[in-house]
């Protein structure tokens, strides 16, 4: 059985220029399988090792898990003419663990992007689910 919850996360990344590499913005919580999770992203990456080169986005799991919680994470954004999408699988045992990608894209992709640096727009929109696997049937570890 599987259980699934999606948002439009929405950044204002023309402000974006003012934070620091490892500061972060999140979602709104969402509820998929009884759990409550949101989207963190940090848009001039997670660390200093990435040289502000990319943008980070994580799924985080907020409520705690009385078992091993198996879940997919998919994200996309669509600013034509990129279109851009990821997804992973992770088990999540612990109230707080994030995981995702610290290089999800190139911040200079968005850069690029006229309809993003308009000065009357600049928000960038991603698409973000979470799908939660439920029993064995999927053959996971607990």
């Amino acid at each position: 059985m599987l259980d699934s919850g999606f948002l439009e996360f929405k950044l204002h990344y023309a402000q974006t220029k003012d934070l620091a590499v490892g500061d972060l913005v999140h979602s709104e919580v969402i509820a998929a399988a009884g759990h409550q999770w949101r989207i963190i992203c940090y848009p001039r990456g997670h660390n200093k090792d990435d040289n502000d080169e990319h943008l980070s986005i994580y799924l985080e799991i907020l409520s705690k898990p009385k078992q091993a919680v198996k879940a997919i994470f998919v994200a996309f954004v669509m600013l034509a003419p990129l279109w851009y999408t990821k997804r992973c699988t992770f088990v999540y045992r612990r109230s707080g663990e994030a995981f995702g990608w610290p290089r999800f894209m190139r911040r200079r992709s968005l850069d690029a992007l006229p309809k993003v640096m308009a000065t009357d727009s600049g928000w960038v929109t991603f698409m973000c689910g979470v799908i939660v696997l439920l029993g064995e049937a999927f053959g996971w570890p607990s």
